[in-house]
């Protein structure tokens, strides 16, 4: 859960005027130095470990079609 949360905290921060920066008119980036990178990017890997993680927990309960959907 933690990853995911900073993950979602660096995607939130490219909203951040003078923080996130904007490139062919999307502000997308955040610079690190000398190199920027797409929070994005990392935030997907990390949404979909959550996801399997919390799959995994509620396996027993999966079994339910109700509970499942």
């Amino acid at each position: 859960m933690a990853t995911l949360g900073g993950a979602l905290l660096l995607v939130v921060l490219t909203l951040v005027p003078h923080v996130g920066q904007v490139r062919n008119g999307a502000r997308r980036w955040l610079p690190l130095g000398f190199v920027s990178f797409e929070p994005s990017e990392i935030l997907k890997p990390a949404f979909a470990l959550y996801l399997a993680r919390s799959l995994h927990r509620k396996q027993g309960r999966m079994e339910s079609f109700s509970f499942g959907v």
